[in-house]
């Protein structure tokens, strides 16, 4: 399967999602195209189309659609633009003001990168507002979730990232994320770690 086909798949995927979970037209138009471009950059980079970050964007937005209550198409344009583990793949503010608008550009600046966050992850999260924080959780849930695809020196610093900080902010904000991040974490743990 080549990365167009992969890209196309994912496409109809989104488009199906953001159909059933009633996002008004223009929006999920919005959302798509910019899924395409944001899978544009990461085939540029990857040069692997069965590379497991290069659908990250997509998965985060079904994370999104499936999981949560967020149809907000700022929120979920702003997911199809962030990456907290490679920002290389991502977009900046000011690109995201460009592809979604101002609200989105907002958004993608209020994402936290934990890496660069570093000891205030925890208290950025807390003090983000519910969008910021949902997008940020899908995100992060989404790259746990292939975590034993990563080199295991990875492994147990985000384990512990995500006991330590994503799933309590989960457990604050959206029933089911919590619930996925603990199951995760508890899976990865007893069978990786």
């Amino acid at each position: 399967m080549t990365t167009g086909d992969r890209a196309r798949a994912v496409g109809d995927r989104l488009a199906r999602a953001l159909a059933e979970a009633g996002v008004p037209a223009d929006d999920a138009s919005r959302i798509t195209g910019t899924l395409a471009t944001s899978l544009a950059r990461r085939a540029g980079h990857l040069h692997d189309p069965q590379h497991t970050d290069f659908l990250h964007p997509a998965r985060t937005a079904l994370i999104l659609l499936h999981d949560t209550p967020l149809t907000n198409a700022d929120a979920l344009t702003a997911a199809v633009l962030f990456d907290s583990e490679q920002p290389a793949l991502g977009f900046t503010p000011d690109e995201a003001l460009v592809l979604g608008g101002a609200r989105t550009a907002e958004i993608v600046r209020a994402l936290p990168i934990p890496a660069e966050a570093g000891d205030e992850l925890l208290e950025r999260l807390v003090s983000a507002e519910t969008p910021v924080r949902l997008v940020a959780l899908a995100e992060r849930l989404d790259h746990a979730r292939r975590l034993h695809l990563r080199p295991t020196e990875w492994w147990p610093a985000m384990h512990a990232e995500i006991e330590g900080v994503y799933l309590p902010v989960a457990e604050r904000t959206d029933a089911t994320l919590a619930r996925r991040f603990r199951w995760w974490a508890d899976m990865f743990a007893k069978r990786y770690l």
